[in-house]
């Protein structure tokens, strides 16, 4: 399971993991559920460059910046495909 993954990463760290009861697959309902606004949630997108998987974390209401990646990764931006992000990246979106 993802969470337990991130809770053994960060075990001897400051860092503290918490687990909502309620959904925060968005960034509405993470904002929802942590009684703050979307841009202070940060979100992670999942790209593909040459086939290699690469994430990229922004604030909630950003959007990708199509010129900026391109100058950045040389390549135009490429969202994994919902159903193979898990395999990817490790855990489903």
């Amino acid at each position: 399971m993802a969470v337990e993954r991130v809770k053994d990463f960060f075990k001897d760290t400051d860092v503290n993991v918490i687990e909502l009861p309620e959904s925060s697959a968005t960034v509405a309902l993470a904002a929802q559920a942590l009684d703050t606004e979307p841009d202070q949630i940060a979100k992670t997108l999942s790209f593909l460059v040459d086939d290699a998987p690469i994430l990229v974390v922004m604030a909630g209401e950003a959007r990708t910046d199509n010129h900026k990646y391109k100058a950045t990764f040389h390549k135009k931006a490429k969202m994994i495909p919902f159903d193979q992000v898990e395999d990817y990246i490790g855990h489903a979106p």
